[in-house]
């Protein structure tokens, strides 16, 4: 029978030595100085929480500031004042008659007039703009009947009124504002109240109708009025975020605010208003607010503005910008989740913000931090000294006495596996595939890609407001001149440049009205010319002042009843093309065309095209000697195999820097072709490696076969969608290593930080970096998933040399932290185990000192052996003596 000891737990002897157990657990010593600390921090909390400043910074941070004065309603500003403070009668006038006059009318109404007080209007508009004003002047006629005796006083200044008032009857056709000669207060508040009614009467919410063109077409005159002259915003544009742009959008439509965000989408447009005989140019930027924000802010940003940055717009992306701007209505469009609503700016003014450290820069949070720290030690310390004190004195008690603590868990602090486990689940709940929050990341900002049937919507839309001037005839090669590129056909360029050429296979566009098609255009064939074309000084301004490029295409045979050949070739325009094309004197090379083919619809003759960089890539059937300039024998077995021949220039470009982005596709490609084909390399490989790095920009794709010293190995993994595409596999191979150079060497010239130079010198065999995306026998066979081990052995590499490039390096920072280790790129084929190499040293003269020195060696081998041979002889001789006298005693 069991025998309970329940005496042991429940008596006062053992609850006791229960107590003397837990006040020993150095666990709970670990847990009151962190009750400690967190009370320090309570309490610093509670100091700084009393001062108003924190807590106006805490929810400035938050982007919701207490400021009152920058949140007030603009509608109960005071209207513009004169620079006299006192009021007048005239203004008074000003600011009570023309809301009086005009709020009768409606905002369809009131557009009228504000189209003839703004631009030169129609004579439609005019006509409806005159009704408007005989119906107002009927109105003050009532008005100054009534005045009473008392009131006659203002009789004059309602007369000069009227006079204004009857000067906006403008000659039908013009807009003569300029030339009347208004008042300059009746001017400023007829435009204050005009931009206001066109605001009230934008629809919230949804896309920009047709009946709002006049207001979108004011806000962008008033963001570049403002631009002009700074003067005209006199209230100061408070600092906004993107919720309070969203939640107050009420009380900030048509106000003036500070925006600052980033820049992710960026897109040129060119809107025609006819009926106002306007035609302006803008930027249609998307961007997130600074407030990291997931709802996108639009931001139109005139011309005008745009050409006060010193670098084309599209070096915006990803940059962070302040914008002084206009609120305008929220704009529905729209995305990938669904219909979304976005608020939007005209900016007036754009500033770059510059690139700051994320680290903690406000000394006062340290200074707090460190206070707190300081003093959660201080407390703990103060109260564990007494705790700590009994321990020692009892440690060699506890020593002898046995422990309290049982098998099964009493006596000590419960079991941490629950505690953890919730840890756990609670991380869990914020990782990204978790419900909660995939539903607060569920809108899609418009940055991101949308599906191509909407892209194709899309640029359709756009090209029909891009040709929506230009027909068949003015596209005509025999009315167009040579080596000029017509407006419609260089904004189409841009725009599929600015959307990096997406697939427009699908895309087929008629204009019956302009006798044009648009559709997209895939040809193999010829080029035949590649000439840069000059733009005008006015194409220059707003596309950027990128080259442009007009090549002659001739396409294939194909099966339509007149061959190809026998037509005239087609004008193609792009942006790049190989450079070795407009230095050649006479050009026949082969091509891929892919873009856009603008034909006619009455007579099916194509006009002119606009296309991506053409790709330069051979058909196997044809060899080198076909074309002109000739085509290397390396070059023409890459490009046989699907090499586009065009990426040479971004090798070129590229040369001693680091892999970039725009060479990924042939980086990839060439590994897949190396490791996928048979290629012949060996017919006339170099095999001279100083050869290859002296040359190196003559070099690029050369085939070698080089002895090389492989040091380390490494697996690289591909993650993204397209270069898996390209290399056709997940992972390839890098091993780093050296390349025997002989008895020559290389010098390698290192900036240093004063601005001289630093010589690291090579012997004997320099860095070399190899890739390969096929197996060899120098990976590892114990373990296949190793990211990286040691080589250590010598190998002969065949491949094609790519170009040179940096990395990090120990050896190169020891001399200068920011210099970069400059070596060859090799993409190899094949990579054989070898021998290592027989390194032949050259002799030099040793000269007067080394012959010294050996005269040296031998006198001291010379003194060596003399002194041994006479130390050696005395004790022979009196060996010899001793035994002859040991004889004669015999």
């Amino acid at each position: 029978m069991v025998r309970l000891r329940s005496q042991q737990w429940y008596s006062a002897d053992g609850q006791a030595r229960s107590r003397i157990g837990v006040s020993r657990a150095q666990s709970g010593s670990r847990r009151l100085l962190s009750l400690c600390f967190l009370l320090a921090l309570v309490v610093l909390l509670m100091q700084k929480s009393s001062d108003p400043r924190y807590v106006d910074r805490a929810f400035q941070a938050l982007g919701v500031p207490l400021e009152n004065n920058e949140t007030s309603d603009f509608r109960s500003l005071p209207p513009i004042q004169p620079p006299d403070s006192e009021v007048s009668q005239w203004q008074v006038t000003c600011q009570d008659l023309i809301p009086r006059l005009l709020d009768d009318f409606s905002a369809n109404q009131l557009g009228a007039l504000a189209a003839i007080w703004f631009t030169a209007a129609t004579p439609e508009m005019h006509d409806q703009a005159g009704e408007i004003i005989l119906a107002s002047k009927e109105k003050l006629q009532v008005l100054v009947a009534s005045l009473t005796s008392e009131e006659q006083a203002w009789k004059e200044t309602i007369d000069e009124f009227k006079r204004q008032w009857s000067l906006l009857d403008f000659e039908k056709g013009h807009n003569r504002r300029q030339e009347v000669g208004f008042d300059s207060y009746f001017e400023q508040q007829l435009t204050q109240y005009l931009d206001q009614r066109l605001v009230i009467g934008l629809e919230d919410a949804s896309v920009w109708h047709h009946r709002e063109e006049f207001a979108f077409a004011r806000f962008l005159q008033r963001s570049i009025e403002i631009h002009a002259s700074p003067a005209v915003e006199v209230q100061p544009a408070p600092l906004i975020s993107t919720l309070q742009l969203e939640s107050q959008h009420s009380l900030f439509k048509g106000a003036a605010v500070r925006f600052r965000g980033r820049v992710h989408q960026i897109d040129l447009a060119n809107r025609h208003f006819p009926q106002w005989k306007l035609d302006l140019d803008y930027w249609v930027v998307w961007m997130q607010g600074s407030d990291q924000a997931s709802q996108p802010v639009a931001a139109y940003i005139p011309q005008q503005i745009m050409n006060s940055i010193e670098f084309h717009p599209t070096g915006l992306m990803d940059t962070e910008i302040e914008l002084r701007a206009l609120v305008g209505k929220r704009l529905a469009y729209s995305s990938a989740s669904g219909l979304q609503i976005a608020p939007t700016l005209f900016a007036s003014h754009l500033e770059l913000i510059p690139q700051t450290s994320p680290m903690i820069d406000n000394p006062q949070i340290m200074r707090d931090l460190v206070y707190a720290i300081v003093l959660g030690l201080l407390l703990g310390g103060i109260l564990l000294l007494p705790i700590l004190g009994s321990w020692r004195r009892r440690k060699h008690q506890v020593a002898r006495r046995p422990s309290t603590h049982s098998k099964d868990g009493y006596g000590r602090l419960p079991d941490n596996t629950s505690r953890v486990w919730w840890i756990i689940f609670t991380l869990a709940s914020l990782c990204p595939g978790n419900e909660n929050f995939v539903f607060a990341q569920s809108e899609v900002p418009p940055w991101v890609k949308p599906a191509e049937g909407d892209r194709l919507a899309f640029i359709s839309q756009r090209l029909q407001a891009t040709f929506h001037q230009t027909n068949a005839t003015e596209l005509a090669p025999e009315n167009r001149s040579t080596g000029v590129v017509d407006d419609a056909v260089l904004k189409t360029l841009n725009l599929m440049q600015r959307m990096q050429w997406p697939d427009v296979s699908q895309l087929r566009l008629e204009l019956p009205e302009h006798d044009l098609m648009i559709s997209g255009y895939e040809a193999q064939g010829q080029v035949l010319r590649a000439d840069s074309v000059p733009l005008t000084e006015s194409q220059s301004d707003w596309s950027g002042d990128s080259t442009t490029f007009l090549i002659e295409f001739l396409p294939e045979d194909t099966n339509e009843s007149t061959p190809a050949s026998q037509l005239p070739p087609l004008n193609i325009f792009c942006t790049h093309v190989p450079s070795q094309w407009p230095r050649a004197t006479q050009i026949v090379q082969p091509a891929v065309i892919q873009g856009l083919l603008i034909t006619s619809i009455r007579t099916g003759a194509k006009l002119v095209a606009v296309s991506q960089p053409p790709r330069w890539v051979v058909p196997s059937q044809f060899n080198g000697d076909a074309f002109r300039p000739h085509i290397q024998p390396n070059w023409l077995a890459l490009s046989h195999a699907g090499w586009d021949l065009a990426a040479l220039d971004t090798l070129a470009r590229n040369e001693k820097l680091t892999l970039q982005a725009d060479e990924s596709v042939p980086f990839y490609s060439l590994l897949r072709i190396l490791a996928d084909t048979k290629l012949d390399l060996t017919s006339d490989p170099n095999t001279d490696p100083f050869e290859v790095i002296s040359h190196a920009s003559d070099s690029i794709l050369q085939t070698i076969r080089w002895p090389v010293r492989l040091v380390r190995g490494t697996r690289v993994n591909i993650g993204d969608e397209a270069d898996l595409s390209q290399l056709n596999a997940p992972l390839y191979y890098q091993f780093d290593g050296f390349v025997m150079l002989g008895a020559r060497n290389i010098q390698l010239q290192i900036p240093t930080a004063n601005g001289n130079t630093e010589t690291l010198r090579f012997e004997g065999e320099f860095p070399v970096t190899i890739v390969s995306a096929a197996p060899s026998e120098f990976l590892p066979h114990t373990d296949e998933s190793t990211a990286s081990w040691e080589v250590g052995e010598f190998a002969t590499v065949t491949g094609v040399f790519y170009r040179l490039w940096s990395y990090q390096s120990d050896l190169v920072e020891q001399k200068q932290s920011q210099a970069r280790q400059v070596a060859p790129l090799v993409v190899a084929q094949t990579m054989r185990l070898s021998a290592p190499p027989i390194r032949t040293v050259a002799l030099t003269e040793s000269g007067w000192f080394g012959a010294a020195l050996c005269l040296a060696v031998l006198l001291l081998l010379g003194g060596i052996l003399f002194s041994a041979m006479v130390l050696d002889r005395s004790p022979r001789r009196a060996s010899t003596a001793s035994k002859s006298s040991r004889d004669t005693l015999a």
